[in-house]
Order: structure tokens, then sequence, then C-alpha cells
């Protein structure tokens, strides 16, 4: 059932081999090899070798206990790839370097969590937080100029932080009227409109270096290609062998030996 759900693995690790997966994908494949690890490596398994050394008196013995065991060696080598401890730390470790709930939504201002490896970023991330700042600061001292303590900013078009005033309001000449209604003009005042081009700049800078260090972040992740490849392999293995398993115990078919 497990198996049945899973997205397809092969697909995103490829993409994240040649970097062209977006980190929803990047997520989504890691998650669902954490989720493989977790179902697998809770099968308890005894290969047949064990059986073998055992005599006839612990062999019924055990019986009763084995029903619940996987036996067959080449069950057991698969479910032990699939679910190598050391493979889920390592899908842990990567994980761990992006906010999952971020890289879901597509948020690339809170995806990176290690500043450390992803110094720039965050340092744009840091130019993108002054300038809202000074953009709220402006909006305090707008509100106490124009004696307009519910003042706010509007976005219309698609234009950011416009001063939305009646038409019989009068504004100083440096305010640059964007766009009006029947009842409304907007302005952007020159201060606002300075923290404006500032905000787009840091946006600019911060996509920029969020694209290259996502692109770097893959490139590293693809030193870990052929651990998880064979986790893959041997879930597909798995996959096809269950199918098999279902085909022959219907009415008809014979289950191999």
């Amino acid at each position: 059932a497990v198996l049945a759900r899973l997205p397809d693995l092969e697909r995103g690790l490829t993409r994240i081999l040649h970097r062209t997966a977006t980190p929803a994908e990047f997520v989504h494949t890691h998650l669902a090899l954490g989720k493989v690890h977790d179902t697998l490596s809770g099968i308890r398994c005894e290969p047949d070798e064990e059986m073998e050394d055992e005599d006839n008196d612990d062999k019924k013995k055990g019986e009763k206990k084995r029903k619940d065991k996987l036996q067959a060696r080449l069950l057991v080598s698969l479910v032990a790839t699939a679910a190598a401890a050391e493979t889920q730390r390592l899908n842990a470790k990567l994980l761990a370097c992006v906010d999952v709930k971020a890289a879901t939504d597509g948020n690339w201002l809170k995806l990176f969590k290690d500043e450390a490896m992803f110094p720039q970023v965050f340092e744009c991330a840091r130019k993108i937080s002054a300038a809202e700042d000074e953009l709220r600061t402006e909006l305090s001292q707008l509100r106490k100029t124009l004696k307009m303590p519910q003042l706010e900013y509007f976005t219309v078009a698609g234009i950011e932080y416009l001063i939305e005033l009646n038409l019989t309001v009068t504004v100083p000449k440096t305010w640059v009227k964007v766009n009006s209604t029947k009842a409304k003009n907007r302005f952007h005042p020159p201060e606002v409109l300075r923290a404006v081009r500032n905000l787009a700049l840091a946006r600019e800078q911060h996509s920029a270096a969020c694209t290259a260090a996502w692109r770097y972040f893959l490139f590293k992740c693809a030193h870990s290609y052929g651990a998880f490849r064979a986790t893959v392999k041997a879930v597909a293995t798995l996959d096809c062998l269950t199918a098999l398993a279902l085909l022959a115990s219907h009415a008809g078919y014979t289950r191999p030996q």
C-alpha cells in the first residue's frame, strides 16, 4: 500500500542529479524516501540461512514466531537496501538544509535554513527586510504629516505601496501620481518611491542568490545519488515482486517456490 502511493522517485532523483528539480520536487522526493525507510525498517527479517542452521525441533518451536518475519533471502536483501540506516541519515541531513513548508509553498525567502551554507541568500534577505522596515517607517511619518492615523498602503494592478487619498486632499508637488479613480488619487511620495526601488533591487538580488544557491545545493546533493539510486532500485524490485505475488494468489495461477 505504501509503495502504491509513492511519487516517481526515479524521475525525482534524475531531476535532482541534473539540477532541474524545484524545491517542491526535491522535498516530495526525499520525504517519500524517508517514508520508505520508516515503513520497511519496521519489517522483521530472518534469512533462510539462519533457518537451515537449526535442527528440526528448533524449527518447530520457532515456526510460529517466524510467520511474521521476512525469510526469503532476496526480499531480505532488498528490504535491507531500501531501509539502510546510513541512507536515511543522509536523507534527513539533506532535508534539514531546507524548510519543508517553504519549499512546498514556493517561498524562496524562507527556503534556506543554514546561513553558513548560503550566506549570500541571507544577506539579500536582510536587505529586503531593511527596505520593508524603511517603508513602514515612512508610512508612520505620513500618518503624522497627513493627520491620518489609519492610513495604509495599497496595492493596485501589481503596483505596491500606493498612498490613496481623496481628490480633495492636497499633496506636495514632489509626490508622483500613479493613477486615480473618480473619488481617489494614488501617489508615491518620493521617500516611499526610493524605498520601493530599494526593495525591488533587493528582491532581484535575492532571487538571483536563491537561484545560484539552489543549483549549488542540488550539485552537492548529486554526490549522494548512488545511495538513493540503490534505494529506488530496491523499491522498484519490491514493487514488481509484490505485483507478481498478488497475481499468483489468484485462482489458476501458481506461486513460484
